[in-house]
């Protein structure tokens, strides 16, 4: 696996790349010693860096890098007064034609509405007690970037009830895009059951519906448990009539909580048994037949991944509360999808998953090419 630059031996600490585009690049170091840090790119200027924040011992620095050109390689020094040390970045290609649909992922918020930020401990693996203020500020931020829509696939809600809808509801009208939710387990771990679920938001009874825009369909499999979707259930029964109504019409995206592939940061001793739909391969099946489905976008199991079968890429989003603590931002082409992770900008509350989660914190960042990549499709 690709890791971050961690724990250098020069004392100036980890440092790597958040965010990689093929025009800019955000640059990113966490250190206990250092208090600014000078980075130059291809032996030009440096640029001085101070931290962005400082608490429990770290200094955070954050630094967007502008002007790059795609698809090239640049070597970046980091210096902490004589101590140094050297970063290659490379960017991405830039897609062809103009983008069609840009949008964000948001998957697993796990809103509660109790959450207060005064509880924010040092052991804290999901940031509950900042779920409000990081939705509140990632759905404006989003928007900012200039995202048609937003989509949340599962687990929006920590259970579904009458206060988290509401939180909910006052949280999407804070934007001026649509947001559109799918329903996920933790959703039903309160009163409330799947219709009362589908009911508040004005979804149909099953939960599954598809939402259209320039020539891209998005379909949205609310999957509240793992055998939802077998052969000839209504939500297998719909998703085919779905499908046959849209072939040759669209280019096809399919939203689900669950994952229809194990991914490589779920296998062996991590595989719990909780990431994959019970009737995958039947699932599968369906939309391989569709030679317009261009890909199948999950949470979840929060890990950047990325998969492909068939021609189809199969992805794992990241969520904001929880390391590597971020959103997934999606670019549709005429012939390919532009991919990027964007970690939260409040460096020190990641921290705070990260040393919760140890070592695991490692396997949950994924790599380089699951968290950025332009990926070009069969026609």
């Amino acid at each position: 696996m690709e890791r971050r630059n961690r724990k250098l031996a020069s004392g100036i600490g980890e440092c790597y790349f958040a965010t990689i585009r093929w025009d800019c690049a955000e640059f990113r170091a966490v250190s206990e010693t250092a208090d600014r840090l000078e980075v130059t790119i291809d032996s030009g200027d440096p640029l001085v860096v101070t931290p962005v924040a400082r608490e429990r011992g770290y200094c955070f620095f954050r630094q967007w890098l502008f002007g790059l050109d795609p698809n090239a390689s640049y070597e970046v020094e980091v210096r902490n007064g004589v101590q140094r040390t050297t970063l290659i970045l490379e960017t991405l290609p830039m897609p062809s034609g103009e983008c069609r649909l840009r949008f964000g992922v948001l998957p697993d918020l796990h809103l509660q509405p109790r959450a207060d930020r005064r509880a924010l401990g040092d052991r804290e693996k999901r940031l509950y007690p900042v779920v409000k203020e990081l939705t509140a500020k990632y759905l404006k931020r989003l928007e900012a970037q200039g995202a048609d829509m937003i989509f949340l696939p599962g687990d929006t809600l920590d259970p579904c009830d009458d206060e988290t809808i509401k939180l909910l509801k006052r949280l999407f009208s804070s934007v001026s895009i649509p947001c559109h939710l799918l329903v996920g387990n933790h959703e039903l771990y309160g009163r409330y059951n799947e219709r009362d679920c589908y009911r508040a938001f004005g979804l149909p009874e099953h939960g599954c519906y598809t939402v259209t825009n320039n020539g891209v369909a998005c379909i949205m499999l609310s999957t509240p448990d793992q055998a939802c979707l077998c052969p000839g259930s209504p939500r297998y029964h719909w998703l085919t009539r779905e499908l046959e109504a849209l072939a040759g019409a669209h280019d096809i995206l399919v939203f689900t909580h669950f994952s229809l592939l194990l991914h490589p940061c779920v296998q062996g001793w991590k595989n719990d048994g909780m990431q994959q739909l019970d009737d995958a391969e039947a699932v599968l099946a369906l939309l391989e037949r569709q030679s317009t489905v261009r890909g199948v976008i999950a949470g979840h199991k929060n890990v950047p991944s990325r998969m492909e079968r068939n021609g189809i890429i199969h992805l794992l989003s990241p969520q904001l509360i929880q390391s590597p603590c971020g959103y997934s931002l999606i670019e549709i082409y005429p012939k390919a999808m532009a991919h990027n992770v964007y970690e939260i900008e409040e460096m020190h509350y990641l921290q705070r998953s990260r040393d919760a989660l140890g070592a695991e914190d490692d396997e949950r960042f994924g790599t380089g090419s699951d968290r950025h990549f332009v990926w070009e499709w069969r026609m």
